[in-house]
């Protein structure tokens, strides 16, 4: 005696979908765990003097291409 009754095509389509879903999900948050765990992620808080000095800094170098900015 079986508990559910078969899934249609379209059912067992969507079963797939949901785990694949499902399984998207928990890669993402494992990786999110990961790369906090491994210091990839800063949590220090930023003001406008760092990017500021930095941009200043690449601008003296003539790296602002590597910021993706343009050369002003």
């Amino acid at each position: 005696m079986r508990l559910v009754p078969d899934l249609s095509p379209v059912g067992w389509f969507l079963f797939r979908a949901m785990v694949l879903l499902i399984f998207t999900y928990l890669y993402f948050w494992w990786m999110v765990i990961k790369a906090s765990a491994h210091k990839h992620v800063s949590s220090e808080k930023v003001t406008n003097r760092k990017p500021t000095a930095s941009l200043a800094h690449a601008k003296r170098k003539g790296n602002t291409h590597r910021l993706g900015l343009l050369h002003v």
